[in-house]
Formats: C-alpha cells, structure tokens, sequence
C-alpha cells in the first residue's frame, strides 16, 4: 500500500495464524576441554597437594623412598673432605657465584662489601664457646622437626637432593665433622603454603644459633618500616635534569642461594635432617646463606 505524505499510516496489518512461528537457530555449544592432568605452576619437585580448610592438615602423595642420588653425593662428599679438608672441600663445591668479579670498580658504596663476599664468603661468627660434644649429640639426638620428620619427610628429601645437585648444600654424615670446633646444629623443618610448595627452612632460634651469631652485616642494608615515606621522599627530591622518575622492582630466583658462605660459616649453620634409610645420621651443610638465618644480609 502506498502512504502519501501528510496521510496518517494504516494501522499495522494482524499477525496470520496459519503461518508457523519463525524457528530459532539452536546454538552450538563447544566442548568443554578438561584440566591438564599436572598443574605447570606446581614446582617440579613438588608432588600434588590437597587442600580443604586452613584447619585441616595437608596431605602429600609422595614416593616412600627418596631420591637415589642422596646416597651417591653422601658418598662422594664424605670422600672429597677425607681428600681435601674442610675448606678446600667447601670452594671446590660452591659454584661460581652470580656477584661480578669486577664488583670493586663500581662507583657505590657497597661495593667494597660485596668485593669480600666473593672473595671470602659471608662469615657467622658465633658469640658463645665452641659446642661441645655432648651439645651436639643432643640435638642430633633430638632431630629434626616434626614437620621435617613426618608430614613433609619425602619432600625436604628431594628438594635437598635438587640443592645438592644446584651446588647450594651438602650432606654428610655426623661422624664425619663432629670434631670440628666450629660445627652447631639446628633442626630442619618445612613450613606448609596454601596453594604453593612448601618451603623448607632451618630453625636456627630453636638452639639459639639466631641469637648468639654476631651482627657483622650492615644494619642499613635491610630496611623495615616507613618505605613510603622514603620513597616520595626519593621521588621529590630526584633530578628533574634526568626526565621523569621511574619505580622499578626486581625479585631474584633463590636470592638468598646466590650468596656464599665462609668454610666456617658453613659448619655453624649446619642442620639437623631426618633419618634416611640405610644411612647414618646426616647433616645438612648449607654452602650459602640459608633460610632461617636472621643475619643473612640482602
């Protein structure tokens, strides 16, 4: 029908009845693709955990026995210190540390500092006497922690295993370096992570090596407290001549395993492991700085 203009519009025309409502296009749904059987953000180390409430204890599917390769670096340890002696036996298992040699041209003031550390090791000495035997059998005596021993056993195994193999620590046997003066104790543990590995650490205030190391790192190096206030204060106070302020921050992989230690720091922050079958009580000898440790300077 033609519509003239200034006409008014017919109105519109009923729907016919016998014509079938016009039909809806069905929609295609996709599959759905399960999860991967392993997750990638689980650390190779790390078997699956099952996680319910924070109140319910964490339960890990672990193999009964640990790594192999526990018993041939034991081995092969115990002979390389018969051979060389403590502290050639330290240097010759330290891989080259990630502090450029050429740290001492650096126009800053800790450089000098650093310039020691990879020379020498970051030391701990120790305010108290020299333990004595029966000191150190104690807590050989009392072991581990429960953690380390029981729930996480397996797990503090093969991640020392990947430390070992890393160049971060050794294993020896306790009769191998009870006589050295120098040698303390603390037990091992593991503390749980929702939703992360867990993540092994050394209980050094449990036998008071936290409290009777001496402080001979710079204070000034780890700062708590009031950071953003110094950081607008950096920010008003910076050369406008060199453009715009930029914020940056870096987190280091194992940043604390990138760190040496002295031959002697070696033995006084040396740990308790839980027994291993067909080996003799062992003791964990870390080759850079631990966790655990309060001095462990950044």
């Amino acid at each position: 029908m033609t519509v003239r203009r200034g006409e008014a519009h017919p109105p519109p025309e009923p729907p016919n009845p016998t014509l079938p409502p016009p039909k809806r296009p069905t929609p295609q749904l996709r599959p759905i693709t399960p999860p991967p059987a392993t997750d990638p953000c689980i650390h190779p180390l790390q078997t699956p955990t099952t996680f319910s409430t924070p109140t319910t204890t964490t339960t890990l599917t672990t193999p009964q026995q640990p790594p192999s390769t526990i018993g041939k670096y034991i081995k092969k340890h115990t002979k390389l210190l018969k051979c060389l002696g403590w502290p050639a036996f330290i240097k010759s298992l330290q891989h080259p540390i990630d502090i450029s040699p050429t740290i001492h041209r650096a126009q800053h003031p800790a450089a000098p500092y650093l310039h020691r550390l990879t020379n020498n090791g970051v030391p701990a000495p120790s305010k108290a006497q020299p333990w004595t035997l029966q000191q150190k059998k104690a807590v050989l005596i009392r072991g581990a922690h429960s953690s380390a021993t029981q729930q996480f056993r397996d797990f503090l195994w093969e991640d020392m295993a990947d430390m070992i193999t890393k160049g971060f620590w050794s294993v020896l046997p306790f009769k191998q370096i009870k006589h050295y003066k120098h040698l303390k104790l603390a037990p091992s543990g593991v503390v749980p992570q929702r939703s992360r590995r867990p993540r092994p650490i050394m209980d050094y205030t449990f036998t008071g090596v936290n409290e009777q190391s001496a402080p001979l790192a710079p204070m000034h190096a780890m700062q708590f407290g009031q950071t953003l206030q110094r950081v607008l204060q950096r920010v008003a106070y910076a050369d406008p001549t060199h453009g715009p302020t930029l914020l940056a921050k870096f987190d280091l992989s194992d940043g604390y395993y990138r760190v040496p230690l002295s031959p002697e720091a070696c033995l006084e922050l040396a740990v308790v492991l839980p027994p291993l079958s067909g080996q003799p009580p062992l003791i964990g000898i870390p080759l850079v700085l631990p966790m655990g440790w309060k001095l462990s300077p950044p």
